[in-house]
């Protein structure tokens, strides 16, 4: 709710300076939230698919789950940690006004296009009960 009286939402047409540089905070935090939650509840699904195939006896399958989840997680972090680890001061993300210098935007663009894109083959025959 504080991102939308900064202007978050809104098309940047009808927001001042200052405005277009907090709804521009408000949104790289909410991304790094949004990634961090998602991180999270991919952990908490494979956590629950190990309880299904626990009792199967196939213990490939509860590798695969761990460590796609576990590939998951990192590339999630990785992307997280980029998001504000492009630009120096990390302010500059945000506020192209600011000196300082930020990495080719095309690592970022590589680097959330990995993010994802990422395909959990185990994840996807588990769902379907071909465990």
């Amino acid at each position: 709710m504080a991102g939308v009286s900064w202007g978050l939402g809104r098309h940047a047409y009808y927001l001042d300076a200052a405005q277009k540089v907090h709804s521009s905070r408000f949104s790289a935090v909410g991304q790094a939230f949004c990634i961090t939650s998602l991180s999270f509840a991919k952990l908490a699904v494979a956590w629950n698919f190990q309880r299904l195939v626990e009792g199967t006896g196939k213990r490939w399958a509860q590798f695969y789950l761990w460590i796609s989840a576990g590939a998951a997680f990192i590339v999630n972090l990785i992307t997280v940690i980029f998001l504000f680890a492009q630009c120096s001061p990390v302010g500059k993300n945000y506020n192209k006004n600011l000196p300082g210098h930020c990495w080719n935007p095309q690592i970022e663009s590589k680097t959330v296009l990995a993010q994802g894109s990422m395909f959990h083959p185990p994840t996807t025959s588990l769902e379907k009960g071909r465990y």
